[in-house]
């Protein structure tokens, strides 16, 4: 099975990053807002949720404000007519640090076995803090394992960034 290209629209890229830089040296992260499309073998990340108001940052793990999130979620959904839903949680290494870690691995497994997220595969996007003070952004989706006795495991995507156009952003609203 070929592995999907995650598109991560500019916008989206520019909110992690920004928040990354508000709370280092801490950790912060949220939720991954867009669509899988199954015929071209791609997932489109076209939003972020930040971690919101009630979220606990530490220097290797923060824990989001759930309730605020899902509120979010609920009204881009219903804003969309349920085009833009929940596909995956990014966060930001602040120390650097590109792998996954088994905390990371964890989330990503809850998730794909949590009938309520409707997220099989999800993705998790990581920001590495550079030398320079910058990130550098990438991909994993999860894929559970036929085996027994082995829940699965976290494969690396191919990351594009892009700038949609004014009629391709039907979810920003005006």
């Amino acid at each position: 099975m070929q592995e999907p290209v995650v598109w991560v629209a500019d916008a989206a890229v520019a909110a992690m990053t920004a928040e990354g830089h508000r709370c280092h040296p801490y950790e912060t992260g949220g939720m991954l807002l867009g669509w899988v499309n199954d015929d071209r073998n791609e997932v489109v990340l076209a939003m972020v949720l930040g971690p919101g108001p009630g979220a606990e940052h530490e220097r290797v793990r923060f824990r989001p404000d759930a309730d605020w999130q899902q509120r979010h979620l609920d009204d881009v959904y219903m804003r969309t007519d349920g085009r833009i839903t929940f596909v995956g949680d990014w966060h930001v290494h602040p120390a650097g640090g590109f792998g996954m870690s088994r905390r990371d691995r964890k989330t990503m497994r809850h998730t794909a076995a949590t009938p309520d997220a409707r997220c099989p595969h999800p993705v998790m996007v990581l920001l590495a803090r550079t030398a320079d003070d910058e990130y550098r952004l990438g991909a994993w989706t999860w894929r559970p394992s036929p085996l027994p006795f082995h829940a699965g495991h976290a494969t690396p995507l191919e990351v594009r960034e892009w700038t949609p156009l004014a009629e391709e952003a039907f979810w920003v609203t005006g």
